[in-house]
């Protein structure tokens, strides 16, 4: 019996003599190779009793590592080591002097607030440690908040922390079947969020405090992770394949809308596989309007970025134009997070989408197009008196290059009127889709005030554009050339007495017009129509004009 503690003492000495001269390593988190028993990071020995180590450390929060003088053969030795380790369940707090225990399995932490280069310092005699921030990284880990997901059908434990402690406790953590459930795209997970910003985001999944587990994971946002046990789990990527929802939207140049992220034709569907609308199209994009689609609006009308998974249209490298030969044929549609247009010509359309095989029908009538006929004013100016497309003042030509007449601006919208011009006329009066491309005004957001300093110049017009221009009452001489796409407009210094229709001449027109203004057929112009001057006009005025004309006065 003495004999065997005289052996045991024997052994004990040399075991503390071999640590006091042996080599020193580190394992666990901060280590490149992780919490394994046959490989660590060397430390430099210094003298007898010290030793030194600098170690790049890339991420933050509570790590915990272990000192160990031995390194075993296999990776999970832990036994074999115990008696060469050093550590405890303390905290080593950065800049502090912290004894650890020796031949200890719980290991000791410390709270690394940024990611660069750290100097461990330890001495086996007194097992002092001190851990000290040598050069903090230029490359801060990124902050992450997100939420993962977890098939239905994976077994479990679900172990999550980051840089302000765990998430389940105690350990192994939580139950994976006790987790909340979220729909995506009409597939059920259990899911977690990171409800905060974390530095250190971690997951491991086990079988139990007893069973075999994987090795630390970093979560990624909407990932989705399949548990069968083991040491092994499998994950899909989502990526930007977020809930879609069950609404789909036209967007674009339909219905009279612009491109806008807030504003879409909803689409009408029965049963989330099937929607179908109809649209009007324009055409006033130089002939044409471009519109895709869109699972979801947004509250703001340039959240471009934000709309992009959303969105997806023709399975196209470039716009997909809409001809008679597409009609009525069957299409692909492209990918959620694209964003390749339809190319529309005017006319009217009936779109059909079957989501589940992602194609699209598009019937409906192609509008043919309305040949130039001239160039005409059309808004409220002249007998016009308001808008139409089937309406406007002809201007006349000698070249049909150069245009010109004279317009008369009445001012009954508060002040001022509004026109603008076209190389066309519709047959009907709100057939403003066939001739929009027609159409020419200034490149302007709002309309253009025919300003003092705008008059005599030449403003440049744009074809398929409908902006108007604003001007007050009076008579302006156009000039409109076709070459060069300009207007010039001149105020006229006097108006010609008893000319009401403000064509130059005084004839019987004038008094039709006049007659007109009296019945409210066209908007009253007090200062033309007032013949006589007596502030009113009626049939007093219709006798001083045909007086004029006769010559009487």
């Amino acid at each position: 019996m003495k004999k065997t503690i005289t052996s045991l003492c024997c052994l004990l000495v040399s075991l503390f003599a071999l640590q006091a001269n042996a080599e020193l390593w580190l394992i666990g988190d901060i280590s490149p190779d992780g919490w394994v028993t046959n490989k660590g990071v060397q430390f430099t020995q210094v003298d007898e009793n010290n030793y030194t180590l600098d170690l790049e450390v890339t991420k933050t929060g509570n790590k915990y590592y272990s000192l160990t003088t031995f390194l075993s053969t296999g990776a999970s030795d832990w036994t074999a080591i115990l008696p060469y380790r050093f550590g405890g369940n303390i905290k080593v707090e950065l800049d502090t002097e912290t004894e650890l225990q020796a031949g200890s399995d719980p290991s000791p932490y410390t709270n690394f607030a940024k990611a660069g280069i750290y100097t461990f310092e330890f001495n086996t005699e007194t097992r002092i440690i001190k851990v000290t921030l040598k050069q903090a990284s230029d490359d801060q880990p990124t902050p992450f908040n997100g939420t993962i997901y977890i098939t239905k059908t994976s077994i479990g434990n679900i172990w999550a922390w980051d840089d302000a402690g765990d998430y389940f406790t105690p350990w192994p953590g939580k139950e994976i079947s006790t987790l909340e459930t979220a729909t995506v795209n009409g597939t059920e997970y259990y899911t977690f969020t990171y409800d905060h910003n974390s530095t250190n985001p971690g997951l491991i999944f086990n079988e139990g405090s007893s069973g075999p587990q994987t090795m630390d994971l970093v979560p990624v946002d909407k990932r989705v992770y399949d548990y069968n046990g083991g040491a092994t789990v499998t994950f899909t990527d989502l990526g930007d394949v977020i809930d879609m929802g069950n609404d789909i939207f036209v967007l674009g140049e339909v219905n009279g809308n612009q491109w806008a992220t807030n504003v879409g034709v909803q689409m009408a569907t029965e049963d989330n596989i099937t929607y179908i609308t109809d649209v009007v199209v324009d055409g006033n994009n130089n002939g044409y309007s471009y519109f895709s689609f869109t699972h979801k609006l947004m509250d703001g009308d340039q959240d471009w970025e934000a709309l992009a998974p959303y969105r997806f249209g023709a399975a196209s490298s470039s716009d997909f134009e809409i001809t008679n030969d597409v009609l009525n044929q069957e299409f692909d549609l492209g990918p959620d997070g694209t964003s390749v247009a339809f190319k529309a010509p005017a006319g009217i359309y009936t779109l059909t989408l079957n989501m589940q095989t992602r194609k699209i029908i598009i019937s409906g009538t192609i509008y043919e197009p309305i040949e130039p006929s001239g160039v005409y004013v059309m808004g409220d100016v002249n007998e016009v008196g308001g808008w139409f497309a089937n309406a406007g003042y002809a201007l006349t030509t000698e070249d049909n290059v150069v245009y010109e007449g004279d317009i008369v601006t009445l001012g009954q919208n508060e002040g001022y009127s509004y026109f603008g011009f076209t190389r066309g006329l519709a047959e009907g009066p709100d057939e403003w889709n066939r001739i929009a491309q027609l159409r020419m005004g200034p490149e302007a957001e709002s309309d253009t005030e025919l300003t003092d300093e705008l008059l005599d110049e030449a403003i440049e017009l744009k074809a398929g554009y409908s902006t108007s221009f604003k001007a007050a009452a009076g008579t302006y001489h156009v000039v409109v050339d076709l070459n060069a796409m300009t207007v010039v407009f001149t105020k006229a210094e006097e108006s010609l007495k008893g000319d009401i229709n403000g064509d130059g001449k005084v004839n019987v027109t004038d008094v039709t017009t006049l007659v007109n203004m009296i019945l409210g057929v066209v908007p009253k112009d007090e200062v033309r129509a007032d013949i006589n001057g007596d502030g009113k006009i009626n049939v007093t005025d219709v006798t001083a004009l045909i007086n004029i004309i006769l010559g009487v006065i």
